[in-house]
């Protein structure tokens, strides 16, 4: 690692050494005293010329506070180790300490901090990401939006960027990766760090109690059935627990992403969905969707999965239905499609929603409901 030289005196500079110096020429320039005289002054001389400097300078060499002053850069294609740390949960907004200024390299350099489980990410098919994104010279986080991390819902595809493309493609969900790469705004190439966190485009939260009571879920790879033929229509709108997470609770105004299937009681057709794998994961507006999910969905946990049965009325005003849901995220920038780095550029319409815009509004009337 190279050092950055010390700063050189100027000759005109005056130092604590010039202070000693006055008094050794001035004491030269004198007639010496002779015996005893001469002994003790040449040892007040001696003392000045030691403690005046330790007493300028703070007790410390200048030299040295000037090299602790300046903080030498660091290649950005160094060790992970010798740059930074990360720290924070997967999925949580990360914390990040950087121990030297980046000097910018001409490339991407990808570390996998945290070695996810879940599904390998496949080009054009959908994935849910947190991203952060830092200043490689003073470590600030500059993730826009003010939260220090943005969440995005979309298709690995050409729209996130070819550097998000490169080094995503076939990372498991769960996993985090450091991602540091030169970026030049206004003719200046500095070195930006994003913390990628791959977060699972299923439910991975516990399995519940299983009750009797319910309808069937059968979960594939792509879609969801539910046994409906022969179960008699429901009265009342109900929450049926499969999976229960421990991330965060929906509110009443959230903007969740989740996974989910509408599908038809009568017929047991699916009405809409966004299972596929190949489609991105859905996003259901708390304050504008089916009134049985508005009202249940409240206080169930990021990770869970859901079977909802509700009455006509509590759906779309058509018939009785039944949905499974699986609560993936909760968006807090008002648009997890919006843009969330330099390099990401999708699309509003990449995004699959669950309301009354998109589906028959439900009635105003109101029945008595339950939650298991």
């Amino acid at each position: 690692m190279e050092q950055q030289p010390r700063s050189a005196r100027s000759a005109n500079d005056p130092t604590n050494v010039t202070q000693a110096h006055r008094v050794v020429t001035a004491t030269l320039g004198r007639k010496r005293p002779k015996g005893i005289w001469f002994l003790l002054g040449a040892i007040v001389l001696i003392a000045l010329m030691v403690i005046v400097p330790v007493l300028v300078s703070g007790g410390q060499d200048p030299q040295m506070s000037s090299a602790k002053a300046t903080d030498a850069q660091l290649s950005a294609d160094a060790p992970l180790a010798d740059a930074m740390t990360v720290s924070g949960n997967v999925g949580a907004i990360p914390v990040l300490n950087l121990k030297h200024p980046l000097s910018p390299v001409d490339k991407v350099i990808k570390d996998e901090l945290v070695k996810g489980t879940g599904r390998a990410l496949v080009k054009g098919q959908g994935m849910l990401l947190n991203l952060a994104t830092f200043s490689g010279q003073d470590g600030k986080n500059t993730t826009a939006g003010g939260r220090g991390v943005r969440l995005y819902s979309g298709l690995l595809d050409e729209k996130v960027g070819q550097t998000l493309l490169n080094n995503l493609e076939g990372v498991k969900e769960g996993s985090r990766l450091v991602l540091r790469a030169p970026v030049t705004n206004n003719g200046a190439t500095t070195e930006e760090i994003t913390v990628v966190d791959v977060l699972p485009t299923v439910a991975t939260g516990t399995p519940a109690s299983a009750d009797a009571s319910a309808p069937k879920v059968t979960v594939g790879s792509d879609q969801v059935t539910v046994a409906l033929s022969g179960v008699a229509e429901p009265t009342q709108s109900q929450i049926y627990s499969l999976l229960v997470g421990k991330g965060e609770q929906v509110r009443a105004d959230s903007t969740v992403i989740a996974r989910y299937s509408l599908i038809n009681w009568k017929d047991s057709k699916v009405i809409s969905s966004s299972w596929n794998p190949a489609e991105a994961p859905g996003v259901i507006d708390m304050s504008n969707t089916l009134k049985g999910v508005a009202e249940h969905l409240v206080d169930v946990p990021v990770g869970s999965r859901v079977l909802l049965t509700l009455p006509s009325e509590q759906a779309r005003g058509d018939g009785a239905v039944a949905m499974v849901i699986d609560v993936l995220a909760i968006d807090h920038s008002g648009g997890a499609t919006a843009t969330a780095t330099a390099t990401i550029n999708a699309d509003d319409n990449v995004q699959v929603t669950v309301s009354p815009s998109a589906l028959p509004s439900a009635s105003p009337s109101k029945t008595s409901s339950k939650r298991k």
